[in-house]
């Protein structure tokens, strides 16, 4: 998505969920040791709702000393 790109919204798919578990996994199997959980939030978590076509993932350190390593294993495998 770009920055300047019009937002617009689609209606709930289950490939949300899917695409969701996906990312999960491939979270998991690099951040295991560094992480708390791994979380769907936002609109497209919500069953039913209209949302934009974003999934929002949120990642539970458990301290603040993780933060930069987690940033930095992050990148490594999708920058």
């Amino acid at each position: 998505m770009n920055i300047d790109e019009p937002i617009h919204l689609e209606g709930f798919t289950e490939n949300w969920s899917r695409m969701f578990i996906e990312e999960q996994q491939l979270l998991s199997v690099h951040l295991a040791d560094w992480v708390e959980a791994i979380e769907h939030f936002g609109s497209t978590a919500i069953d039913g709702m209209v949302a934009k076509p974003i999934i929002d993932i949120l990642i539970g350190v458990g301290h603040k000393d993780r933060v930069k390593v987690v940033i930095g294993k992050i990148q490594g495998v999708w920058v």
